[in-house]
């Protein structure tokens, strides 16, 4: 099984596409919904929009970027803030390897023991 079955939102923030952040310039966008863990955003992200997106919620295909609420002012419908942070806030979706297929060899890694 894939785990985690989907990109998920690691903080509370707002969804955006990167074509639309520029790192250290102020950017406005345009609020046009939200998610929330079992309830995904339905629609796509266009160009100059985003949504509001709580922690551990499913990040639409069209975006890939949450940026933290702290960095964040929401008024209304728009939805500004300062630059960008570096990391994605992202829990990226790994895709299962199939059954049978080694993906690491025994004995070798963080976990080949137990930590007590």
């Amino acid at each position: 099984m894939d785990l985690p079955f989907a990109d998920l939102s690691a903080v509370d923030g707002f969804a955006v596409r990167n074509v639309d952040v520029v790192v250290g310039a102020r950017v406005r966008l345009r609020l046009i919904g939200q998610a929330s863990s079992g309830h995904p955003f339905l629609g796509t992200i266009g160009r100059g929009q985003a949504i509001r997106i709580l922690t551990g919620a499913i990040v639409p295909e069209s975006a890939d970027r949450v940026i933290m609420q702290e960095l964040c002012t929401a008024d209304g419908e728009a939805l500004t803030f300062l630059g960008a942070a570096g990391k994605t806030h992202c829990r990226r979706r790994v895709v299962d390897p199939g059954r049978d297929q080694r993906v690491h060899r025994v004995g070798r890694g963080p976990f080949t023991r137990a930590p007590w």
